[in-house]
C-alpha cells in the first residue's frame, strides 16, 4: 500500500506522487496483525497436537 495513496494499486496511478510504502495488501498479513500477539503462537501449538495424532 503507498503511503500517499492507500487506495491504489500501482505505481502508475495518478494520486501515487511518491512511492512509499505503508503496507502490505494481503488478508493474512492483515489478519495476523490484528490478533493478539499470543493468539498466534497458541494456534501454532495446538496445530502441532493436532498434527501428531494424525
Amino acid at each position: 500500500m503507498f503511503e500517499v495513496a492507500p487506495e491504489a494499486t500501482s505505481a502508475n496511478d495518478p494520486a501515487v506522487y511518491r512511492t512509499q510504502i505503508r503496507g502490505v495488501r494481503n488478508p493474512v498479513a492483515t489478519y495476523r496483525a490484528a490478533v493478539a500477539s499470543s493468539t498466534v503462537p497458541s494456534l501454532l501449538d495446538r496445530t502441532n497436537e493436532l498434527e501428531s495424532l494424525v
